[in-house]
């Protein structure tokens, strides 16, 4: 029943203040001031978003870090209470974050198959649909601006797309590669439904210009990922949709869903897969969008 304000923008932080819920000051800080700092400004961040997930017990702080044209990318932390304090999948505090520091990454530039790179994706809301169809919990939608890649660099034009956003079986959100296409996660996915070649991609570390450029691996079946013929790591699956691969050493938790794959430069050729979201201890994610019907 408390009313909150998150706001804040380039180089100054993120902050948050209570504001009055009732009477004639309803929508006025309680206090003066900026409030209490919830994201350090040590990196151009901005467009914060709050929500709330019943099921892991968190609120979720969504910003975008860097420069729109060039090197936006979105993050997240998690806290107990709507004002903090938040932490990243590393245990550090953003409102002390350095630098590039701070928040599980997103999404970032990236490239999938031979589609046009996606840049931009970021200042972001969060829509909360309830248990519809009902039983199969609540789901979670981000809505964001994206652009695409030119040249080297990023396209001037804006579009808004939706991606539906998971969260791991630590509490920690990932995100479908795919555009938002109505679908329900753990609906009687076996692991044979999920074996195939995937353009898999790792998105970059920071704040740069760069695009991640995706790879073909594959889901094999007895708990292998293989690239060129080589075993390169393993896959286990938990649950209805819990899946953790370690590639290269790296340990990413994640959801396993089916996707309506959008990365195809023929918008007919657009058809039902699986896809993979997960996110490493570092707070790197990793995708992975099935070549196969």
């Amino acid at each position: 029943g408390r009313l909150w304000m998150v706001y804040g923008s380039s180089f100054g932080g993120i902050y948050i203040k209570e504001l009055y819920n009732e009477g004639d000051q309803w929508g006025l800080p309680k206090e003066e001031g900026f409030g209490k700092k919830l994201w350090s400004g040590s990196k151009n961040q901005e467009g914060p978003f709050i929500f709330y997930n019943e099921d892991t017990g968190y609120y979720y702080l969504m910003v975008s870090y860097g420069n729109l044209m060039k090197t936006y990318n979105m993050r997240v932390a998690r806290s107990e209470n709507p004002d903090g304090p938040y932490v990243d999948i590393t245990g550090l505090d953003v409102a002390g974050a350095i630098g590039d520091d701070g928040g599980n990454k997103i999404a970032g530039n990236y490239v999938i198959g031979d589609s046009n790179g996606y840049a931009a994706i970021g200042h972001n809301s969060v829509i909360k649909i309830e248990d519809e169809p009902e039983g199969s919990g609540d789901r979670y939608i981000v809505v964001a601006h994206v652009r695409r890649q030119a040249g080297t660099g990023v396209s001037a034009g804006h579009n808004v797309y939706t991606f539906q956003l998971y969260f791991n079986e630590d509490g920690w959100p990932v995100m479908n590669p795919n555009r938002y296409a109505d679908e329900v996660i753990g609906t009687g996915i076996e692991d044979e439904d999920i074996l195939g070649e995937y353009d898999l991609v790792v998105h970059t570390a920071g704040t740069v210009v760069s695009f991640a450029e995706s790879e073909k691996y594959t889901i094999a079946a007895d708990g292998v990922i293989t690239k060129d013929g080589g075993n390169v790591g393993t896959w286990e699956r938990s649950g209805d949709y819990y899946i953790t691969l370690t590639i290269d050493e790296v340990e990413y938790k994640g959801v396993v869903t089916p996707s309506i794959r959008m990365y195809e430069r023929d918008v007919n050729a657009k058809y039902p897969t699986y896809s993979i979201t997960a996110v490493s201890d570092a707070g790197i994610p990793l995708w992975a969008v099935g070549t196969f019907e």
